[in-house]
């Protein structure tokens, strides 16, 4: 039977963004995108608790009004662009004492509005009934096959990433996905010992037109189209 008490939720959410100034706080239908993702994790059925990870006070007012707690501060150093996901949530695991209350983080990412508690609880669905060290969010990839994939090289050589490049184009695998940052579950003893997913590694699978990670413009309107159309039903 699933214990919610294995389970807590966490987003991080910084000051500052290349693609987009201000990227968390642009708004869709009057709500911001942090809010967006926000809320859906604190809805969750299976999460205990909910934290959030910001050095950004706009951030954090956001979370005193919906009530998730936002008492650990992104320090400096873990800020920057470069910083991962690992470093950041192995300093606050240990700050606040997370080892030995919880099993697994569920991790939603602050740039996600189309997610729903819906589908993080479904994922955790998932995911505790299986053996798993890790959960990850994708859509099915059919698009471009690395059948016909290449990169070029410094001396402008093409480099195939099949070798298998003469297939037929009946013969392709499309059997690939996308990884979207919508949703993962990792395992916190993982963490703590600098390891992110682990080996054993499952997948949640999304619809492709959900599975929006706010990087630039075109993704900002295309979440905009999404929610203004109440393709998704939650706040």
């Amino acid at each position: 039977m699933l214990n919610k008490n294995d389970y807590f939720g966490f987003i991080a959410a910084r000051a500052g963004s290349k693609g987009i100034k201000n990227k968390n706080l642009r708004k869709i239908n009057k709500i911001s995108i942090f809010e967006w993702a926000a809320s859906a994790l604190i809805r969750s059925k299976y999460l205990d608790q909910s934290f959030c990870a910001s050095d950004d006070d706009r951030v954090k007012k956001i979370c005193n009004r919906i009530n998730l707690n936002c008492e650990y501060h992104r320090k400096a150093d873990l800020s920057g662009d470069k910083t991962t996901i690992l470093s950041l949530l192995n300093d606050f695991i240990k700050e606040f004492n997370i080892l030995n209350k919880y099993k697994y983080v569920v991790l939603v990412q602050a740039t996600t509005p189309t997610v729903t508690s819906k589908l993080i609880d479904s994922c955790i669905e998932k995911f505790d009934k299986s053996n798993a060290e890790s959960l990850i969010t994708g859509y099915r990839f059919t698009s471009a096959n690395p059948a016909i994939l290449y990169k070029i090289n410094s001396d402008d050589r093409v480099a195939f990433l099949d070798n298998k490049y003469d297939k037929q184009r009946q013969s392709f695998d499309n059997n690939f996905f996308l990884r979207v940052g919508m949703v993962y579950i990792f395992s916190i003893s993982n963490i703590i010992n600098d390891e992110l997913y682990g080996s054993n590694v499952i997948h949640y699978e999304i619809p492709q037109e959900l599975g929006i990670n706010i990087d630039d413009i075109k993704d900002l309107y295309q979440a905009r189209k999404l929610l203004s159309e109440r393709k998704i039903f939650e706040k």
